[in-house]
């Protein structure tokens, strides 16, 4: 018993904060190998060290991060470095990513990882399991940090680069993900850019009276001289464009003016609205003689003005641009609000209501159909329960399918009751201008729509309704690692959490698990050897309404069908044909959760989406 004891204590794991800071503190040098739970350190180690630890002193490791992949080879590798083991100086480590706040940015991948620490600090990485690297890295830091130990070195602590560019894109994301809850929930926003040649003319004082005339408020303004990187960055949407380089000498020839403009609508609207007035990349005056364009463009490459083309450009334009403007809008009191359009309503004014609702200002986040149980009718107006009109209330939520909205605008709760009207029906008839006196269905003794009264009311009716949820998203082989990286940005700038993700190569049993339902079609095979040919980035996804939301998102099956109904979708936008469309996503909840399991076993995840600790 207490020689197995003995060898626990050698073999320690770090699994919580405190022991990782512990470890660092050690004098000399530790290595260290960053596991996660859900594929667990590497048994071929664990062998690998009870040989060596029965050949070596007791006081010998604490050892290494590790992903998985079996290491015979690095065995007999380690036996040579039987004396220089011993050395009370250097440490072993196995350190479970998954608890400790350090390792956060280890975690989501397969790749062995060998960390190297002295004196608290990062001093090298190894990834992959590369004996001879490992050995001669061990070695070099080993001899480096004795030098250091004895007054006659440095220490040279270095950031890991493959750790400092997923911050990088973390706080990038994080930036777009604020854009685009501000472009749900606050005024609508698009871009313009006023470009060099109309500045060069003295023309931008023009443009900018024309542009208030018909009816625009700018809410940011700054003039911004394009570098060729910037210029570049911007226009990567184009660079297959056999004029990309031409575009690029014209913007970065003079200063633009960059406005981000607003204007009363929804975000659609105010897009498309601005579209039109700025007209075509090549149009005739004739067809549109007060169009910007038709005033102001020389050709098709110099067209004067730039306008965004859908919401997703004027979140990533205004991030782009105006980086700190969510900051600067801090003072207006934006709220989320439910609104439920009840059967009777539903079935004869739908249409009708909903686009009160946009004109009215309200932003439609998130929208379902649903149709409730007397149970469910029951539990959620059961703070209603004795009151005379509950049985009917339950009866008519329970009789068919309603609408499910949630609606943002600045003091949403309060502007959607007041909107509403009064809730009894012996008072609607007399509330003229609400939607409860214009929509009421005659016959009912319930009125048409729903709204909380307070925010505490609302948060939990939108959890109710528009829970938290995970899907799996599949970026499938044959996308370059330039269209992947364009996919995982667009997934963010449209709100998603990606809770974790990971690259492999998907083996044959796990391609047909996840397209079974497929298994009776002609191109069934096909589909499975395209899934396993290569490299597939695998993302959780989490969101309100994540499920519905991505298959939105992502579009038809068919890229061409996708490219009709859907242009922006990331089928229209990446897709080639039924096979190679770009991307998957679970079509139910329990398709999710089982793509979720089968790829990434266990994983729970926390109430706000992220993975749980």
């Amino acid at each position: 018993m207490a020689r197995r004891k003995a060898e626990i204590a050698l073999q320690q794991e770090i699994e919580t904060n405190e022991q990782w800071t512990a470890l660092l503190g050690l004098k000399g040098l530790i290595v260290a190998e960053a596991y996660q739970a859900w594929c667990g350190p590497c048994k071929a180690f664990e062998n690998i060290f009870k040989k060596i630890k029965m050949e070596q002193s007791d006081d010998l490791l604490k050892f290494a991060v590790y992903y998985g992949g079996p290491l015979k080879a690095m065995e007999s590798r380690f036996r040579a470095l039987k004396n220089s083991l011993g050395d009370d100086n250097l440490h072993f480590a196995i350190a479970k990513a998954d608890n400790i706040d350090a390792l956060e940015d280890y975690r989501g991948r397969c790749e062995p990882c060998f960390l190297f620490y002295a004196g608290n600090e990062l001093v090298s990485v190894v990834r992959g399991a590369n004996a001879p690297v490992i050995i001669r890295t061990i070695n070099e830091q080993l001899a480096q940090e004795h030098k250091v130990l004895k007054g006659e070195a440095t220490r040279k602590a270095i950031i890991d680069p493959a750790i400092e560019g997923i911050r990088r894109k973390r706080a990038e994301s994080k930036a777009q993900a604020q854009v685009q809850h501000l472009i749900k929930t606050h005024r609508p926003i698009t871009i313009c850019i006023i470009k060099p040649d109309l500045i060069a003319k003295n023309k931008k004082d023009e443009i900018i009276e024309k542009i208030k005339e018909k009816g625009y408020e700018i809410v940011e303004q700054r003039d911004v001289q394009f570098t060729e990187q910037m210029a570049r960055e911007f226009y990567s949407h184009r660079k297959d464009d056999p004029h990309f380089n031409d575009l690029i000498r014209y913007m970065t020839s003079d200063v633009s003016c960059v406005l981000a403009l607003t204007k009363e609508g929804n975000n659609e609207e105010v897009i498309n609205n601005w579209r039109k007035d700025i007209g075509a990349d090549v149009e005739e005056p004739k067809e549109n003689p007060d169009s910007f364009r038709a005033q102001y463009a020389t050709d098709k490459l110099m067209n004067a003005i730039h306008g965004s083309d859908s919401r997703e450009s004027a979140t990533r334009e205004l991030a782009f641009f105006f980086p700190d403007y969510e900051n600067q809008n801090k003072t207006k009191n934006t709220q989320r609000t439910l609104a439920l359009i009840r059967p009777s309503a539903f079935a004869k004014h739908k249409d009708s209501i909903v686009k009160k609702i946009k004109d009215k200002g309200f932003e439609i986040a998130m929208t379902k159909t649903v149709q409730l149980t007397k149970q469910q009718a029951e539990e959620f107006y059961s703070e209603h329960k004795g009151k005379s009109f509950f049985d009917d209330l339950v009866k008519e939520m329970s009789s068919g399918q309603m609408m499910v909205l949630c609606l943002a605008k600045d003091n949403a709760i309060q502007s959607w009751r007041n909107l509403l009207g009064p809730k009894e029906k012996e008072k609607i008839k007399d509330a003229s201008g609400t939607l409860r006196n214009e929509f009421d269905v005659e016959g009912s003794p319930i009125n048409s729509l729903h709204g909380p009264s307070t925010p505490e009311q609302a948060q939990k009716e939108l959890e109710a309704f528009f829970p938290i949820e995970q899907t799996v998203a599949i970026l499938k082989p044959g996308l370059s690692p330039d269209k992947r990286a364009e996919i995982e940005k667009k997934i963010e700038q449209l709100g998603f959490i990606i809770a974790t993700k990971k690259s492999e190569k998907l083996s044959q049993d796990i391609a047909k698990d996840i397209y079974k339902d497929a298994n009776n079609k002609d191109y069934y095979n096909d589909l499975v050897n395209l899934m396993t040919s290569g490299e597939t980035e695998i993302l959780v996804l989490s969101r309100e309404n994540a499920i519905e939301g991505w298959r939105e998102v992502i579009g038809n099956v068919d890229p061409a069908k996708a490219k009709v109904e859907n242009p922006n979708s990331l089928r229209a936008l990446y897709g080639v044909d039924v096979l190679k469309n770009a991307v998957h996503g679970a079509t139910t909840k329990e398709q999710a959760e089982h793509e979720i399991k089968l790829l990434f076993g266990d994983v729970k995840f926390d109430k706000t989406g992220h993975l749980a600790s």
